[in-house]
């Protein structure tokens, strides 16, 4: 019975672990990929705007994405790739107006799907 009640409790708590890892792992990484994506969009908008921004952002992200396989749903990682891409080849274009626009949705993308993720009610039931 002892035994029952102790493997309950461990199993419980690795559970709680593996919860609070996936919470804290995918929020840090969504908020340093909001700080590159404003870094980008300042650099962007300033006097001397470069194809090579939008390429650090998409290696960034590319980076980051091999962890978030084991954290999220692959539809939300590929709906970021496309925004991304989608930036990127408008700054290989040089239509950098347009590219800072693609920002402007995938700094919304990267509040929003953490809170998918959290603990709260509604994302419970």
């Amino acid at each position: 019975m002892l035994k029952s009640v102790l493997t309950m409790l461990l199993a419980l708590f690795l559970l709680l672990g593996a919860t609070f890892a996936e919470q804290i792992t995918v929020q840090n990484t969504f908020d340093d990929f909001c700080t590159v994506i404003e870094q980008t969009q300042s650099k962007l908008s300033g006097e001397n705007p470069s194809k090579l921004d939008a390429d650090a952002l998409e290696d960034f992200w590319l980076d980051k994405k091999q962890r978030l396989h084991a954290w999220i749903p692959h539809a939300e990682i590929k709906e970021i790739e496309l925004w991304v891409s989608e930036c990127v080849a408008y700054t290989q274009i040089e239509d950098f107006e347009e590219a800072y626009t693609k920002l402007d949705v995938l700094k919304t993308l990267a509040m929003q799907i953490p809170k998918n993720f959290s603990l709260k009610l509604e994302n419970l039931f």
